[in-house]
């Protein structure tokens, strides 16, 4: 799947509190964190402001799901100790499955199966994209797609808010025939 807007979204994850029913037609109701929120708060040797955006999605997933306040910095710190969090480099990958498991959320892996995508928005649940250089970022960065809007555009939730506005709607489309 590609964002028109130039970013690739390369690995995503679906994250869930509860199996959804085949057919369910339920919107999430969002709650927002943004990882500028934690001045001088740390993830191993750098700050949650420049690299907290895994733990930080956890914490969107978390609190939208379950109605439960997340803890930013406890779950970096939780990334830190589990070896997901990577001084100089960032989150890993396995930072999204793995805090998901520490919250007892359920999270499934989704490639970037264009159809896997909406039907898990349509269904209420939040996907967690891993985005390249692009609209949201110039490295790697971690947002939460919310919702579906019309037939080609998601809701972003992105933690860092630097580029895209809050609850954008972004149109993506499928890549490769997917």
């Amino acid at each position: 799947c590609t964002l028109m807007c130039c970013v690739m979204l390369g690995m995503l994850f679906q994250v869930t509190n509860v199996p959804a029913a085949e057919g369910d037609k339920k919107e999430l109701n969002v709650v927002y964190y943004n990882q500028a929120d934690y001045p001088g708060k740390k993830i191993g040797k750098s700050t949650i402001k420049a690299a907290g955006c895994g733990p930080t999605c956890i914490a969107v997933c978390y609190s939208s799901l379950t109605g439960k306040k997340g803890s930013v910095p406890k779950m970096c710190k939780i990334a830190y100790k589990k070896g997901w969090y990577i001084n100089g480099q960032g989150c890993v990958h396995q930072v999204i499955p793995g805090l998901a498991k520490e919250y007892g959320l359920d999270c499934k892996g989704l490639g970037t199966d264009y159809h896997a995508i909406k039907k898990a928005l349509k269904n209420g649940h939040p996907v967690v994209a891993l985005v390249g250089p692009g609209d949201f970022t110039k490295n790697g960065h971690f947002i939460v797609l919310t919702r579906m809007v019309g037939k080609d555009k998601v809701r972003v939730a992105d933690v860092a808010h630097l580029r895209v506005p809050m609850g954008a709607a972004v149109p993506i489309q499928p890549r490769h025939g997917r």
